[in-house]
């Protein structure tokens, strides 16, 4: 029997003047526009977890830019990162009274990985025995 993974462990490496943080994005199609309802497997909303790298530089910056040059996508420096993001995300929707038929579900991520980010970026698959 082949042993199957538990969780991963995705590590980004840090320099000097770039950082490697991850892009949350919902099932890509097109512009926003012409976006329709999100992809849903078993109830629960398809978001692809990609590596990018930001200039620290730049980021320090970006608060004082107008909205439409700052980031629009969700960019987390990790899963911390994201799951709290995702717990802020949940109280805003109970606060608002706002209740959809999959309020309950937390969404499905997919590693896409970055073909530029190979030697930055590690991920480790942790199995059964390894926890």
């Amino acid at each position: 029997m082949t042993p199957q993974p538990v969780r991963a462990l995705i590590y980004g490496e840090r320099g000097d003047s770039s950082v490697v943080k991850y892009k949350i994005t919902a099932t890509p199609g097109g512009p926003p526009s012409q976006q329709k309802e999100p992809v849903r497997v078993n109830g629960q909303e398809v978001r692809f977890f990609t590596p990018v790298r930001r200039s620290v530089r730049i980021e320090r910056s970006s608060l004082r830019y107008p909205a439409s040059l700052q980031e629009h996508d969700l960019c987390v420096a990790s899963y911390a990162d994201l799951i709290s993001e995702e717990d802020a995300e949940r109280s805003e929707e109970q606060e608002g009274g706002e209740t959809s038929p999959y309020a309950d579900n937390t969404p499905m991520y997919v590693y896409r990985q970055n073909e530029a980010l190979e030697d930055k970026v590690f991920v480790k698959l942790v199995y059964d025995e390894d926890v």
